[in-house]
Parts: structure tokens; sequence; C-alpha cells
């Protein structure tokens, strides 16, 4: 009986753990398609295309974690909510063409995984992508059976778009 329990819960433990990250995913795409949508309305209101703006400068309101520093940090700009920080960075689409964009990053398992919005997509990319871990949860918040040779966040981390 112990032993069919302890089955059990060594199947089900690693999927309910993905499905708690999963759901609190969803905070972090509705906040990225807020943010970009003010980003871009920005843009128009000052007549520039891709230019990154302080978060307080967005129409937007993010419930900013109290402890959280709201900012600029390294020429990013980022502001931080009780699950994730969300950053603004420039990042390579093409050979020529770089924009900018908000990136939400979290922490699953002790390892850092990076959500953003590609073309209206969702991406998932992480620090140690190769981890099976990390690979799992990317495909299981993205809908992506694979990861693609694209630059999320960064060249040197594989990308799973959906």
């Amino acid at each position: 009986m112990v032993l069919i329990i302890g089955i059990l819960a060594s199947v089900a433990l690693p999927q309910y753990e993905i499905a708690v990250e999963k759901s609190r995913t969803a905070e972090a795409w509705a906040n990225l398609k807020s943010l970009e949508n003010a980003l871009a309305v920005r843009n128009m209101e000052m007549g520039t295309t891709g230019k990154l703006y302080p978060f307080d400068e967005l129409s937007v309101e993010l419930k900013a974690d109290p402890n959280s520093r709201v900012g600029s940090i390294g020429g990013a700009y980022q502001i931080s909510t009780k699950n994730f920080t969300y950053m603004q960075i420039n990042s390579l689409y093409s050979p020529s063409q770089i924009i900018g964009h908000i990136v939400a990053v979290g922490k699953y398992k002790n390892k850092t995984y990076f959500l953003t919005l590609m073309n209206g997509k969702r991406a998932c990319s992480a620090d140690g992508s190769s981890d099976a871990d990390i690979a799992r949860f990317c495909k299981a918040v993205t809908g992506a059976s694979s990861s693609q040779n694209l630059p999320c966040v960064s060249s040197s981390y594989p990308c799973w778009v959906e």
C-alpha cells in the first residue's frame, strides 16, 4: 500500500508543480500583453517606433510588490510583482531588426525562466534550457512541441514558441 502511494506521488507531484506554475504564468501572459499594448500606445503618442519607456510612463498599472524597486537597473526598466519581475530589453529578432520588448522573469525549481511575446505568440526560454524539467515546463506553458532556434531573450538559450 505504501509503495503504491509512493509511486503515485512520484508521478503526480511533478505534474502538480507544473500545473501550479502554469497557473501563475497566466498572470505573466496578461501583464505582458497589457504592457506591450501600453508601450505601443506610448510610442504612438511620442511619434517613435520600438523605443522603450519607463513603466511609470505607460498607461497601465501593475500591482507592484511593495518591497520591489521600480526603475532602471543596468539600462533596463523593471518592475516586480509577487510572482514575476518584468523587464524591458532590447532584443535581436533578425540580423537587421533590434526592437525593445518586455520579458517576465520567474523561477521554477530554482532555475530562472523568461516569458515574452514574439509577434503576439507566447515564448519561453530559460537559463539551463537543456534541463529536462525546464524543457517540460516551457513546453507546458507555451504549448510548443519543441524548441526553436530563435533568440527569445538570449541567443544562448533555446526558445519554445506556441
